[in-house]
């Protein structure tokens, strides 16, 4: 009776994740970092960037940028590629909302074979501090963080659709297929599919969410100045 009972009992025990794939997913959360502070000569420097970056500066942008500057994992990269990339030279540049959006959420300091840098935003930064507690390690699965708090969650592509849950820096999935190109807005206001570690699936802004491989920045300092050395997407 007991053996059948312990043979019961393991056989459920391994049963349940495949009959319930949710039940054993556990929430993971990536709050804010922001470490600017721990070096203020870099924090000073930040804070001249955000403001010319808001003014559109591209005199001080150009000379804060590294001359051998990473703008892909394809291209050449160095300056000249990166105003080409940016069409830096129109007035309706795209690196204007993507730099101040990336530099507007904080960052971690690291090393890069022995250099201090500063990797910004935070969710990139972060990313490696919650790899092993992702379910399944990636695979075809994108996953993105949750950057606000009380995010809605939406049935559907609508702000005035009912809201599935509230969300609050969790870490989630993205559907890109599900998000589908007639949600999809210009820019962080458009909608993207998601789904909770626990199964729960909903929409929400594209400015609520953001991917580890969406645009980040790394500065570091050559010669006592710190200067922009790469800002690129993907992996």
């Amino acid at each position: 009776m007991i053996s059948k009972l312990i043979f019961a009992t393991v056989l459920i025990t391994l049963l349940t994740p495949a009959l319930f794939p949710g039940t054993r997913a556990q929430e993971v959360k990536l709050y804010p970092v922001d470490e600017a502070t721990h070096d203020p000569s870099f924090k000073r420097f930040r804070d001249k960037l955000i403001v010319a970056v808001k003014k559109r500066d591209r005199k001080f942008l150009l000379n804060i940028l590294h001359p051998e500057i990473i703008n892909s994992f394809g291209g050449d990269g160095r300056i000249p590629e990166f105003v080409t990339m940016w069409k830096l030279n129109s007035p309706d540049s795209k690196v204007w909302a993507e730099l101040l959006t990336v530099l507007s959420m904080g960052g971690s300091f690291g090393n890069d074979r022995g250099r201090k840098i500063f990797e910004a935003p935070y969710v990139s930064s972060s990313w490696e501090r919650i790899e092993k507690k992702l379910p399944g390690q990636y695979g075809d699965v994108f996953y993105a963080a949750i950057v606000k708090q009380n995010v809605r969650v939406h049935s559907r592509p609508d702000a005035q659709a009912p809201v599935v849950i509230v969300l609050s820096y969790d870490v989630v999935e993205i559907d890109y297929e599900g998000s589908g190109e007639e949600n999809a807005e210009e820019g962080t206001n458009r909608w993207v599919k998601i789904k909770t570690l626990k199964g729960i699936q909903g929409y929400v802004r594209g400015s609520e969410a953001r991917t580890p491989t969406d645009f980040r920045a790394g500065f570091k300092k050559v010669r006592g100045k710190w200067l922009m050395y790469f800002f690129v997407a993907g992996d």
